[in-house]
């Protein structure tokens, strides 16, 4: 059974999620600028992990956390509510397609660690698949879902690999969300660019651009941007 994640506010239980805790989520929770919102939706939460990051981060935002994967909507749910925010967060147990419809709410943020899939080597690939919406949920689905959903001043916040970043931006541009603020990630320094941050927004902008890296040239050996990125959420640092 796999060990619970302990942060510095809360724990994330994993027991029943396919994709377990990682740096990708971790990453988006803590970069996105979601402090001064006051309605948050994260698509695809998991164990909840972003929403728990939002939610220690702004005091005063309402999240709502969407999640279709069974065993994920378990963790979810004992992680909300174990957390000192269980009142400001709440579980959809649907699609996002379907809590799009239904919904009356808008939201000043929205953010989804999304559907990729790199290591076909893995174990239990339709699980982990599911578990990233990439069989139910395409990028071009998630993004109408979100022009809908996102207030006309509101942020779009989402993390990629490098690769997919012209691809991910080009559509957002056709349903008129358009790219104001990009952090390309290093996993080492001098390594080739491994995820991308982006940020969208209703209206063009002046984009905001700037890298990351993780490591220095050893593993562990964090980089002082990293650290102070996600120190108040990791206990080593």
């Amino acid at each position: 059974m796999p060990e619970p994640f302990r942060f510095k506010q809360f724990t994330v239980h994993q027991e029943h999620a396919a994709m377990k805790v990682g740096t990708d989520g971790v990453l988006l929770g803590a970069w996105a600028r979601s402090k001064e919102a006051k309605q948050i939706l994260d698509i695809g939460t998991g164990t909840g992990v972003i929403a728990l990051q939002c939610a220690q981060r702004n005091d005063k935002a309402n999240i709502t956390a969407v999640e279709i994967d069974s065993g994920a909507q378990q963790d979810a749910v004992n992680n909300f509510t174990c957390s000192p925010w269980a009142k400001r967060i709440t579980l959809q147990k649907q699609s996002i397609q379907n809590f799009t419809e239904e919904t009356i709410l808008r939201f000043d943020h929205i953010l989804c660690n999304p559907p990729f899939f790199e290591d076909t080597q893995s174990e239990k690939i339709t699980a982990r698949k599911v578990a990233r919406q990439q069989s139910q949920l395409t990028l071009e689905e998630l993004v109408k879902c979100v022009k809908i959903l996102l207030v006309h001043n509101g942020s779009f916040s989402v993390i990629y690999p490098y690769a997919q970043m012209q691809e991910v931006i080009q559509l957002m541009e056709k349903h008129e969300l358009y790219l104001n603020r990009r952090t390309v990630v290093r996993g080492r320094i001098g390594a080739k660019p491994k995820r991308v941050l982006l940020s969208f927004a209703n209206r063009k902008n002046t984009i905001e651009e700037d890298e990351l890296t993780i490591e220095r040239h050893h593993r562990h050996a964090y980089t002082q941007e990293y650290i102070n990125l996600t120190k108040a959420f990791y206990l080593q640092f």
